[in-house]
């Protein structure tokens, strides 16, 4: 703030008392240039740290609002891949352990071994030999064609069974293989939500110091502006006046962590209030 100072009377007694006239106004220009600039200045820090905050809610803020999204959508794609997983195991198993399952076939088919076996000992103990009769013959060659015949569909069915088996077996082998791949990326997911978070914590922290250092030069600015107002005020100019023309800095959204009273006019208007 700059006063400019015109003479408008050269008569001798005027003259006689500018210097005493100056040296009064002086330290008033001095204390207004002196407000104007601090007032200047902390306006600019705050610029600089309104710039910060904005650049840091951009560059860092913003695109951990999308690195959340994809994480949480990566857990969903996960936990449907999980289910149907889970889905593939118990159709796995009930085609295993379940009601016609490959057990139940095995088991089945065990039965019919054990039952050949038995009839096909049984038939070579009566019909091993040679035999004068030859109905009974041709009853043994019977027997012997219908015996041989189970044994061969017992085979293809142990084949069959086999190929099931080993079927199964490369399924679960391939679920088995699926499953670690999951755990794999949920492991991934897991330290990648470790490191967002990190993030997250890095920039709160960040954010707040910034938002520290705005609202403390915004309360060094509200007292600035205060004291510059109550410097233009007449020295009597009753507490009701000052509230009217500059506002009622101590009590209406004050800094509780201002620096010292120190200035005249700080001093001023603590005396004004007391």
């Amino acid at each position: 703030m700059k006063i400019r100072i015109v003479l408008f009377n050269n008569h001798p007694k005027f003259t006689k008392l500018l210097p005493l006239f100056l040296l009064l106004l002086l330290p008033a220009i001095a204390l207004a240039n002196d407000l104007s600039d601090q007032i200047n200045a902390v306006t600019n820090n705050l610029n600089s740290l309104q710039k910060e905050i904005d650049d840091l809610d951009k560059n860092i803020g913003q695109p951990l609002v999308a690195e959340k999204a994809h994480l949480s959508d990566t857990d969903d794609l996960l936990k449907g891949a999980e289910k149907n997983l889970n889905a593939n195991y118990n159709n796995l198993t009930n085609r295993i352990t379940g009601p016609g399952g490959y057990s139940a076939q095995f088991a089945t088919h065990q039965a019919k071994v054990a039952s050949l076996d038995a009839r096909t000992t049984d038939y070579n103990r009566r019909c091993s030999g040679t035999f004068s009769d030859r109905s009974y013959v041709d009853a043994c060659n019977r027997e012997k064609a219908q015996l041989d015949a189970e044994a061969d569909a017992i085979r293809q069915e142990t084949v069959q069974l086999r190929n099931l088996r080993s079927s199964l077996l490369q399924e679960k082998v391939e679920l088995d293989s699926y499953s670690k791949g999951l755990q794999d990326r949920r492991n991934d997911l897991s330290q990648a939500t470790l490191n967002w978070a990190a993030k997250v914590k890095r920039y709160n922290a960040d954010r707040n110091d910034l938002l520290a250092s705005y609202n403390k030069a915004l309360a060094q600015l509200k007292q600035l502006k205060y004291d510059n107002c109550v410097r233009r005020l007449p020295q009597n100019a009753k507490i009701e006046y000052i509230k009217h023309k500059c506002g009622n800095v101590p009590f209406d959204g004050a800094n509780p962590n201002l620096p010292p009273c120190t200035t005249d006019k700080c001093k001023e208007a603590d005396r004004l209030f007391k």
